[in-house]
């Protein structure tokens, strides 16, 4: 099987009913249209093997996990996904593989009516990228830079259960630790997450800033207070933990689950005193939970607290994962 053969086999997929793409997987470059009055969101993500998943997870988790983690960063800035174009990396062209892959990438797409239209494929170690586009209003983008004093720091979800998965699957190392380990569904949450795109959608106007929850809780936190020049404190006894996190493991393990593990991609936004109420609408008419977690502050940095007690020299230098370092 050569390049051209996988693509038209695995990866040419019916665009459906998708106006914005005039011309899709098949030419040398996709024709997309954006409608008038909006933006174009993009953003891209890379997987790699033996860094951000284990060379045994279920190619249909991979698949499935490379297209939410995008659709969150675009749920992050209150966009709606459109396209897609998919870079492969692959020693070998494995069927099996390609189609379980292609099965989850399809699942999630499909589920937001996304179409993939173009990318490429080559051979090496095993690298997936997927791009995204979306749209949104001109003007109306959910930026980290919106927070403000006096805004209340909120979080979606519950927190902490996708590092405790990975906790028990062992360090990246480990080539046959996911079939032995004894996870209860909860490698699931670590392998196959959900984009927040319905409430990101809902929050344009309503939030003054937000991130997806992907490095960590704290170092996501540090990016909105870098971009807004504001301080941010969480109170870590409000955190929404995850009741398998809390039954299983020690209190101080469950917070750091939280505090520094990420993965969990749920949004952390900020919001005015005047736009509580309408978040509590939001949050019924969705069925999605939201947490009152923190406050903005002027003091330039991330502060924890539990009970009011400042507990933020425990968790100096756990900034979360971070590329090269």
């Amino acid at each position: 099987m050569d390049e051209f053969d996988l693509i038209h086999q695995y990866f040419k997929y019916p665009s459906g009913q998708n106006s914005k793409v005039e011309i899709g997987v098949g030419d040398d470059a996709a024709v997309l249209t954006v409608a008038a009055g909006q933006s174009l969101v993009v953003c891209a993500d890379t997987m790699v093997s033996g860094v951000h998943f284990f060379p045994a997870t279920l190619p249909s988790n991979l698949g499935y996990k490379l297209a939410m983690v995008n659709l969150s960063d675009l749920a992050a800035m209150g966009a709606k996904p459109i396209w897609a174009t998919l870079c492969l990396t692959l020693p070998e062209p494995d069927e099996t593989w390609l189609e379980s892959f292609s099965n989850g990438l399809y699942e999630a797409l499909d589920s937001y009516d996304v179409a993939l239209v173009g990318g490429d494929t080559t051979k090496g170690p095993m690298t997936l990228t997927l791009q995204l586009g979306g749209e949104l209003e001109v003007g109306q983008a959910i930026k980290r830079s919106g927070a403000r004093l006096g805004d209340s720091v909120w979080v979606s979800g519950e927190l902490g259960v996708a590092a405790y998965a990975l906790s028990l699957l062992g360090d990246n190392n480990s080539g046959d630790v996911i079939e032995t380990a004894k996870l209860d569904g909860l490698q699931e949450y670590l392998e196959r997450p959900e984009a927040r795109i319905d409430l990101g959608l809902a929050l344009v106007g309503i939030a003054s800033s937000c991130i997806d929850v992907s490095d960590g809780l704290f170092a996501d936190a540090a990016h909105i207070c870098q971009a807004s020049k504001v301080g941010i404190d969480l109170k870590l006894d409000c955190l929404p933990l995850h009741p398998s996190v809390v039954e299983h493991i020690a209190p101080e393990k469950a917070l750091d689950c939280a505090v520094t593990g990420g993965d969990d991609y749920e949004l952390l936004f900020t919001v005015g005193p005047d736009k509580q109420q309408v978040l509590f609408e939001i949050s019924s008419r969705l069925g999605i939970s939201v947490t009152k977690i923190g406050s903005v502050t002027n003091t330039g940095l991330v502060r924890c607290f539990n009970d009011n007690v400042d507990v933020s020299a425990e968790y100096a230098g756990k900034s979360g994962f971070i590329h090269f370092t």
